[in-house]
C-alpha cells in the first residue's frame, strides 16, 4: 500500500474526526445499552426494584410516619411496581396496623422522570387491617381487601373494592375527588370523629385515628352476629359536602335481633341507604325491606318495608319521616292483609312515641295513633272498621258455637283507644262501635251501637251502653259482659223485644213459654227487663232474671189483652213466677218451674204448677195444651169456671223411683157444667191425683132440680180403672133424674129394643115407649138419695154399692111399675079414701149388674107396701115381692082395728112383679104360713127368694 504522506491540515482533519467519533460512539453505545434494556424488559416484563428505590420508597413512607416493610419488589418498564408480602407499621407502634399479599402500583414514566410520584392506579391483594397494638396478624378488623383504584385528573375511580368485617362480605364503587375530605365532611354535617383513647397506642394522631376507627369498626361489627351471611355494596360520589352522593344496600339471609318477649326475626332482610348531596339531615335517606319477620308473641307478619331520612348531629343520629309497612299479619287466628306505621322524628329518647299507623284486611280500613316504650308497652287511639271474625275466630274462642251467629257484613266501626304490654302479654281496649245491616247472636238488627272495653288481665269484655234496632222493629238496650278466660257471660236486656228472637240463646224453657205467642197489632212487642248469666258451651250452668209483659197477644189462638211475667233461673230451677193474664174481664196469675239436679239445666227432675184462673176454656186449652183440651172434651163449662190448680210433674226419663204426678184442683163452676149426660150446676169441688189415684173431695153442686155433695176416688190398677164414690143427693126432681139414669144406659141412647117375647106377646116398642113410661108424672117428684159405689169404670155394670132412695111423688102412680098396683086397689071402691102411692123408699144395694132392694117400702094415705125388688139394669128385668097392707096409712081408732084384723090376713097374699120394668107383670101368691109368721121373717123370705 501506497503511504501518503502526512500533512499539518491531514492531521488535523484526522484528529477532527476522530474527536466527533466519540459522542457517536456514545450514541451507538447508549443506542445499545436502551436496546439490550427493552430486550430484556420484553423477555421479562419485570425486574426487581433497585435498591436506591426501596431504600427512597422506606425514606417516603418513614416521612409520612409509617414503617412500610416488604418481603420483594418488581419493577416493570411500563411503570408499575409490584410489592409483595407488604406490612405497615404507624411510627412508635408495637405492631403493623396494615397488611397485604401484594400492592400494585403503577406511574406514569414521565412524570416520575420529573419527580412526580402520583401513581396512576393502586391495586390491593389479600389486605387486613387492624389496631396498632395488637396488630394486625393477631386482630385483623378488616380483612380479605381487595381493591382496584385509578386516578384521571384530580378524580379517583374505585371500580371495585371487596373486603369483610367479621361475616359481613362487602362491595364498595366510588368516585373520589382530591380535595374530598371524610373529616370535613362529617364535620360540616354536625357529625364529630370520635378520638382514641387512652389504649389506643402512643403513635401520635395518625395511630390514634387508625385505632379510634378500628374500635369502632370493632364495636359495630359485634352487631353483624345477629345477621346470616350479611352482604353489603356501595356506590359513591364523594366530593364537596354539598355534592357528594352514594347508595348503600345491605342484605342478609336471615337477621335475629335480641328482644324482650323473645328473638326478633327477619327472613331475606334487606337495608338501603341513599345520599343524594347536601347535608345529611337534609339529603340522606334509608330504606328496609324483609320477606317475613317473627318474635316471640309478637305478630308474624311478611312483605316488611320501611323507609326514613337519616339525621346527624353531635355523635348521635335520628331519622325523620320514617314509614313501616308489612303485610300478611297473623297472630294466634288474627290476620292483617296490610298494616303501615309512619313516624315524623325517630330517635333514641322518642324512639316508640308519636307514631301513626294503618291497617287493611279484606274491604276494611283501620286508622290508629300509638307509643311504643323501651318495655314493650303500647297505648293507642284508633278509629275504622273491622269484622270482629278476626278476634271471634281466634284459636281461643274456637269452642264457642254461639259466636258463629254474630255476622257484621258491613263491618263494625269502632272508635277508641288500647293499650298493650307484649312483654307481660297484656292487652286492653275501650272503643264506641256502631254496626248496621248485621246478624248479632242470630237475630237480625238493622242498628245496633254501644261501647266495649276489653282487659286480658281479667279476660272481660264488658259491652255497655248497648242500643239495638231490630229488622223487625223492636228496640232494645242493654249491656254484655264476656269472660274468655272461664267463658262465662252476662246479658241485660232492657226494651220491647220479640221473645223467640232471643229464643236461640236462652234455655229450652223459654221456647216452651213464648213460642206460641203473636202479636196482635204489627210492631207491637212486649218489653222485657231481663238478666242472664251463664257460661258459654254450658247451657246448663245459668242465672236468670227478669220480667216481661205486653198485651194485645194471641197466644194459641186465644187473644189475651194484658200479660206479664217473671222469670228466675240458675242452675238448679227455673221459675216463672207472678204470671198474670188478662183475656177482657177474665184473670190468671200463677207460677210454673222446672227443678233440676246437681248436673244443672240438663234434664229436668221435676215441675210444680200453681194457677189461679177465671180464664174460659178454650183460653185455658191455648195455655195448657193437649192434655187440658182431653180434660175439657169431657167437662165443658158454660161460663170460665174460677179454678186452683197445683201441680207436681215428674220427668219419666229421670224418674228412677217410678214417683207419681200429683195435682190438686180446686173451682167453682157457675151456671151449668156439662160432664158426658150430666148437667151440673154451680159446681165447687177440690179434687187431688197422682195420675194412678184421682180423688175429688168435697164435691156439691146443683144437680136435676136438687142438690148433692159427694165425692169420687178413681184408681188405675192392673189395667183397670177403679172407683170408689159417695154421695147424698136432696130435692132432686123425679123427671130429671129418670132421665139422667136413662141416659147413662148407651142402649137406650141408640134406640135399641127388645125382641118380640113370642107369636102372642109384644115386645115394648123402644127406648122412647120405654122411657116415656117410665117417666110418666115424674115431674112432681123429689128424689133423695145417699149412696156409696165402688168397682170398674171399664164395666161399671157389675159396680157394687149401696145406699138410702126416697121418692116422694103425688103422681108416683103414673109409673107402669108402681100405678098397677095403685089402680088394682083403687078398683075395689073402698070407702076408705084411694090407694094411689105416693112415696117410696127403701136402702138400696148395687152388685153384679143389679139393684136390690132389701127393705122397700111404699104406700100413700091408705095403702102401705113393704118387700123386696130387684132391678137387674143389664138385662132391664124386675123382680118383687111385697106384702100389701091396705089400711095401714089410716089413722082413725076405726081403722086402725079393721088394720089390725085385716094386715095378718093380707100377709097370706103376696103381691109379685116380674118383667120389663117399662111394662111389668104384677100377679098374686098365696103364702098361708105368712099368716103365723111375724113380718120380719117374712120380708127374710121375699128376700131370699129374689
Amino acid at each position: 500500500m501506497e503511504k501518503r504522506p502526512t500533512t499539518p491540515f491531514a492531521k488535523r482533519a484526522r484528529d477532527a474526526f476522530r474527536r466527533a467519533l466519540y459522542p457517536l460512539n456514545f450514541l451507538l453505545s447508549l443506542m445499545l445499552v436502551a436496546q439490550a434494556l427493552a430486550f430484556y424488559a420484553l423477555r421479562k416484563r419485570e425486574f426487581p426494584l433497585p435498591d436506591f428505590a426501596n431504600a427512597a420508597v422506606a425514606r417516603a413512607a418513614l416521612a409520612a410516619g409509617f414503617d412500610l416493610r416488604y418481603s420483594g419488589a418488581s419493577v416493570s418498564v411500563d411503570g408499575r411496581v409490584r410489592i409483595y408480602g407488604v406490612t405497615l407499621r404507624a411510627e412508635g407502634t408495637p405492631s403493623p396496623f396494615f397488611s397485604a399479599e401484594r400492592i400494585d402500583a403503577s406511574f406514569w414514566p414521565i412524570r416520575l422522570l420529573n419527580g412526580d410520584a402520583s401513581p396512576r392506579d393502586i391495586r390491593v391483594y389479600g389486605g387486613a387491617l387492624g389496631d396498632t397494638v395488637r396488630g394486625v396478624a393477631d386482630a385483623p378488623a378488616v380483612s380479605h381487601i381487595y381493591l382496584s383504584a385509578s386516578k384521571t385528573g384530580r378524580w379517583w375511580r374505585v371500580e371495585s373494592a371487596y373486603f369483610k368485617i367479621a361475616s359481613l362480605t362487602a362491595a364498595v364503587s366510588a368516585d373520589v375527588s382530591d380535595n374530598f375530605s371524610a373529616e370535613e365532611f362529617l364535620r360540616r354535617n354536625g357529625v364529630d370523629m370520635p378520638s382514641g383513647g387512652a389504649g389506643a397506642g402512643s403513635g401520635g394522631g395518625i395511630a390514634d385515628r387508625i385505632n379510634s376507627a378500628v374500635a369502632a369498626a370493632e364495636k359495630y361489627s359485634k352487631y353483624l352476629e345477629i345477621f346470616s351471611s350479611p352482604v353489603c355494596s356501595a356506590d359513591l360520589f364523594l366530593s364537596g359536602a354539598e355534592s357528594s352522593k352514594g347508595r348503600l344496600i345491605f342484605y342478609s339471609e336471615s337477621a335475629a335481633f335480641p328482644a324482650k318477649p323473645g328473638e326478633a326475626r327477619f327472613e331475606n332482610l334487606r337495608l338501603s341507604l341513599r345520599y343524594d348531596g347536601g347535608k345529611i339531615s337534609d339529603g340522606l335517606s334509608v330504606g328496609i325491606r324483609a320477606e317475613k319477620f317473627s318474635c316471640g308473641a309478637l305478630p308474624q307478619c311478611g312483605n316488611i318495608s320501611a323507609s326514613a331520612n337519616l339525621l346527624a348531629g353531635g355523635g348521635s343520629f335520628a331519622l325523620s319521616n320514617v314509614y313501616v309497612s308489612a303485610g300478611n299479619i297473623e297472630y294466634e287466628g288474627f290476620r292483617l292483609d296490610n298494616v303501615s306505621m309512619r313516624k315524623d322524628y325517630f330517635d333514641e329518647e322518642s324512639a316508640g312515641d308519636g307514631w301513626e299507623a294503618f291497617a287493611a284486611f279484606d274491604d276494611y280500613r283501620f286508622g290508629a295513633n300509638f307509643s311504643l316504650d323501651e318495655s314493650m308497652r303500647l297505648a293507642a287511639e284508633f278509629s275504622g272498621s273491622l269484622d270482629p271474625k278476626i278476634f271471634t275466630e281466634h284459636k281461643s274462642l274456637a269452642g264457642i258455637r254461639e259466636l258463629q251467629d254474630f255476622e257484621f257484613k258491613r263491618g263494625l266501626s269502632l272508635k277508641g283507644s288500647a293499650k298493650c304490654d307484649f312483654s307481660g302479654s297484656k292487652f286492653s281496649a275501650d272503643a264506641d262501635f256502631e254496626a248496621s245491616d248485621c246478624s248479632v247472636m242470630g237475630i237480625p238488627v238493622r242498628r245496633a251501637a254501644g261501647r266495649v272495653e276489653f282487659d286480658s288481665s281479667s279476660g272481660v269484655i264488658d259491652a255497655s251502653k248497648l242500643e239495638v234496632q231490630s229488622v223487625e222493629g223492636w228496640k232494645a238496650s242493654g249491656r254484655f259482659v264476656q269472660n274468655l278466660k272461664d267463658m262465662r257471660y252476662k246479658i241485660y236486656v232492657d226494651g220491647s223485644i220479640r221473645p223467640m228472637a232471643i229464643a236461640h240463646f236462652m234455655a229450652p224453657w223459654w221456647s216452651r213459654v213464648f213460642k206460641s205467642f203473636e202479636w196482635a197489632k204489627e210492631g207491637s212487642f212486649p218489653r222485657a227487663d231481663f238478666f242472664v248469666e251463664g257460661k258459654w258451651g254450658s247451657p246448663e250452668f245459668i242465672w236468670c232474671y227478669g220480667r216481661a209483659q205486653g198485651g194485645d197477644a194471641v197466644y194459641n189462638g186465644s187473644k189475651f189483652d194484658e200479660f206479664s211475667l217473671n222469670v228466675w233461673v240458675n242452675p238448679s230451677r227455673i221459675s216463672l213466677y207472678d204470671i198474670r193474664l188478662r183475656a177482657q174481664n177474665r184473670n190468671a196469675h200463677g207460677n210454673v218451674q222446672w227443678l233440676y239436679g246437681k248436673d244443672g239445666l240438663t234434664t229436668f227432675d221435676r215441675q210444680t204448677l200453681f194457677l189461679v184462673s177465671g180464664l174460659s176454656s178454650e183460653e185455658l186449652v191455648s195455655l195448657g195444651g193437649g192434655d187440658v183440651r182431653d180434660v175439657f172434651e169431657v167437662v165443658k163449662f158454660a161460663e170460665p169456671p174460677q179454678l186452683t190448680v197445683g201441680g207436681l210433674m215428674r220427668n219419666p226419663h229421670n224418674n228412677p223411683g217410678a214417683l207419681p204426678d200429683v195435682f190438686n184442683v180446686s173451682g167453682f163452676a157457675p151456671g151449668d157444667t156439662h160432664i158426658e149426660t150430666a148437667v151440673l150446676k154451680n159446681l165447687r169441688f177440690s179434687a187431688r191425683s197422682d195420675k194412678a189415684t184421682t180423688r175429688v173431695d168435697d164435691a156439691s153442686f146443683d144437680f136435676c132440680g136438687g142438690h148433692a155433695d159427694g165425692g169420687i176416688t178413681i184408681k188405675k190398677e192392673n189395667g183397670k180403672t177403679l172407683f170408689e164414690a159417695s154421695a147424698i143427693a136432696e130435692k132432686m126432681n123425679q123427671a130429671e133424674f129418670t132421665e139422667f139414669l136413662i141416659s147413662l144406659d148407651p142402649s137406650k141412647e141408640s134406640g135399641e129394643s127388645e125382641p118380640s117375647d113370642g107369636a102372642g106377646g109384644t115386645a115394648s116398642t123402644g127406648a122412647g115407649s120405654s122411657a116415656s113410661g117410665f117417666l110418666d108424672g115424674g115431674e112432681s117428684g123429689v128424689v133423695d138419695l145417699s149412696l156409696e159405689l165402688s168397682g170398674d169404670i171399664g164395666d161399671i155394670a157389675h159396680s157394687k154399692g149401696s145406699g138410702f132412695v126416697s121418692l116422694r111423688n103425688p103422681n108416683l102412680m103414673r109409673l107402669n111399675l108402681l100405678g098397677a098396683l095403685s089402680r088394682a086397689f083403687s078398683a075395689l071402691r073402698l070407702p076408705f079414701g084411694t090407694f094411689d102411692i105416693t112415696y117410696a123408699n127403701s136402702r138400696i144395694e148395687i152388685e153384679d149388674g143389679s139393684v136390690d132392694f132389701p127393705k122397700l117400702e111404699m104406700g100413700g094415705n091408705v095403702m102401705r107396701i113393704r118387700g123386696a125388688a130387684s132391678y137387674d139394669f143389664v138385662n132391664d128385668d124386675v123382680d118383687a115381692a111385697m106384702l100389701l097392707y091396705p089400711f095401714e096409712g089410716m089413722k082413725s081408732a076405726l081403722i086402725s082395728g079393721i088394720s089390725t084384723l085385716v094386715n095378718p090376713i093380707s100377709s097370706v097374699i103376696q103381691v109379685t112383679v116380674d118383667g120389663k120394668i117399662s111394662d111389668p107383670s104384677v100377679g098374686m101368691q098365696v103364702r098361708p104360713l105368712n099368716f103365723i109368721q111375724s113380718e120380719s121373717k117374712i120380708l127374710e123370705n121375699i128376700r131370699d127368694s129374689l
